[in-house]
């Protein structure tokens, strides 16, 4: 069956209207900040194969952390015993899941009395138990420490609710009612998407539309395979290290990747990467899958559609048991600086064969978040925030200030959001003077955000990267400033916070989190000069940092 290139464009965009829809009924009906305001969840559409049609733009992590999940429930659910109101979930890190908190839900799209595909959506749900606010134990060393595992379920079986799943959540975690309203806030938008495309089948035929996603689906593996073609041949290596795993705080976790390009294939080996750790930054399969797949899409076409021909041209060798590939029951609820360092190190390894086609690295994940009781309403609270880092320099340009780049594409929360919901004055938020990446193009700068415990006492669940060693830079660029989080205790004691780590904090209690800037792009020595001095001035850059960096600091 042939299909037009207008028809076939049409539905291109309707395909990704209809995923955008669905995010916007899901961060409009959902309860908990961390998908309202930090936007932390994606939409999708699959076929009945488990392949990507389209998604939502959220989370560049996201891309690949879907398509496990979606497979493990279409293999206990084959779509041809699938029903109309039928909805599936599941959250297990070692069965398809990336770490408990993330939880999926999958509704098949049911026309003329059969699987057409299936509306997702995953979700980063506030508290699924565990030993920590948040399921984020910094300090696990067992998956049963992270809270509640769900194996591939159904919540409703032909518009019948499963009762006694909603009962083991809502007994399993500390604010159950937001957890429950942001899974029917999921619910929504999976049905939105499953109303969107049953509507496009009645309105172009439903083999017309098949038949336009796997043109869609060839489409981008031909434009991906024609980007890669282009590449220069042969193998680029790279080498990075996590800072710890949290429990082992003064060891180490080695990345290491080997990207060849051959043709238009592109084999991604990471031989050589440090064991499975006994803390949690084990990063699952899909995870790391993720890191490979958003960097790839980064330095290819932005034109190509955001479907599963994009990955076709990609092979990704890991080994079981290592820190990229655990196996249970490893730990993986602080699996986000394992995952950004897989992305970093591919970039690196990329700006081996196509130097003035990447970006320097950009600062990594910086993710506090706060649980406890609030003693004014005598109600649990948690809540994750985002402190955003800089965007490392293009290769002709500047990189962009405290930006969520990399892995994530999270919103911080505001002051008056924080200020408005929980026991937590914010006292600073603004951009860290100095911490760019030097270079002839700069390193976008990171941020200062300052809290203080306004009342009661709270757990502060400490998730960041990049202590040790700042986000390299590119083409003699030097890296950006490298993490800080500092606890300054009512008492006047002054406390460093390792980049993995459970505090408790008490009234009074402030917390300074310095996110990094990132990596710059060219020697800082042919930086213009005018530049430097429009830095100086707009309070960017201090006039020693300039005359260190640039060599100059005055008109």
């Amino acid at each position: 069956m042939s299909i037009d290139p207008v028809t076939l464009e049409i539905l291109r965009n309707k395909f990704d209207m209809v995923c955008q829809e669905m995010q916007t009924v899901l961060v409009r009906s959902a309860q908990s900040t961390i998908i309202k305001e930090a936007l932390d969840a994606l939409n999708a559409l699959f076929d009945t194969q488990g392949q990507v049609i389209s998604q939502s733009i959220s989370i560049p992590c996201h891309l690949g952390m879907v398509i496990p999940a979606v497979q493990r429930i279409l293999a206990e659910f084959p779509p041809d015993q699938m029903h109309d109101g039928d909805i599936y979930t599941m959250n297990d890190p070692h069965d398809g899941g990336t770490h408990i908190p993330d939880v999926f839900v999958v509704i098949p799209v049911i026309y003329g009395g059969r699987a057409i595909g299936v509306a997702v959506c995953i979700a980063h749900q506030v508290d699924m138990g565990g030993k920590t606010y948040g399921s984020k134990a910094m300090d696990a060393t067992e998956i049963f420490q992270e809270g509640l595992i769900i194996p591939p379920i159904k919540l409703y079986d032909q518009g019948k609710r499963n009762d006694t799943l909603f009962k083991i959540l809502e007994r399993n975690s500390r604010i159950p009612q937001m957890v429950l309203n942001d899974i029917q806030a999921q619910i929504a938008g999976c049905t939105i998407g499953k109303r969107r495309l049953v509507d496009l089948c009645e309105r172009y035929g439903v083999e017309t539309v098949l038949q336009a996603k796997d043109d869609l689906m060839a489409h981008s593996e031909l434009m991906t395979r024609q980007v890669i073609e282009k590449m220069p041949g042969g193998t680029y290596s790279a080498v990075g290290y996590v800072d710890s795993d949290g429990v082992e705080l003064d060891k180490p976790v080695k990345i290491q990747l080997a990207v060849t390009i051959r043709g238009s294939e592109m084999i991604v080996d990471f031989a050589g990467t440090s064991p499975q750790t006994k803390g949690p930054i084990n990063s699952t399969y899909g995870s790391t899958v993720s890191a490979v797949y958003y960097t790839l899409r980064s330095v290819t076409d932005p034109t190509i559609p955001n479907n599963a021909g994009c990955f076709r041209p990609i092979a990704i060798r890991t080994s079981k048991g290592t820190v990229v590939d655990p196996v249970p029951p490893s730990p993986v609820n602080a699996r986000m600086p394992t995952v950004c360092m897989v992305g970093d190190v591919m970039l690196e390894a990329m700006a081996q064969a196509i130097p003035h086609k990447v970006a320097a690295v950009s600062s990594s994940t910086c993710g506090p978040g706060f649980g406890g009781v609030d003693p004014l309403t005598g109600k649990r609270f948690m809540f994750m925030d985002f402190v955003a880092g800089g965007v490392g320099a293009r290769p002709m340009k500047d990189g962009i200030d405290s930006r969520d780049s990399g892995a994530g594409n999270c919103h911080t929360l505001s002051a008056e959001v924080i200020e408005m919901n929980y026991p937590i004055r914010v006292n600073q938020f603004g951009l860290w003077e100095d911490s760019c990446g030097a270079g002839r193009y700069q390193g976008g700068l990171g941020t200062i955000k300052a809290y203080e415990v306004t009342r009661g006492e709270l757990t502060l669940i400490h998730q960041t990267e990049r202590q040790f060693q700042g986000p390299p830079g590119l083409l003699d660029g030097e890296p950006g400033s490298k993490q800080e989080t500092i606890i300054t205790r009512r008492s006047g004691q002054i406390e460093a916070v390792p980049s993995v780590a459970v505090r408790s904090l008490r009234e009074g209690d402030r917390l300074v989190v310095k996110a990094p800037g990132g990596g710059g792009a060219g020697n800082p020595r042919d930086r213009d000069r005018q530049a430097v001095l429009e830095d100086i001035a707009d309070g960017r850059v201090s006039a020693a940092f300039a005359r260190d960096k640039y060599g100059t600091a005055s008109g």
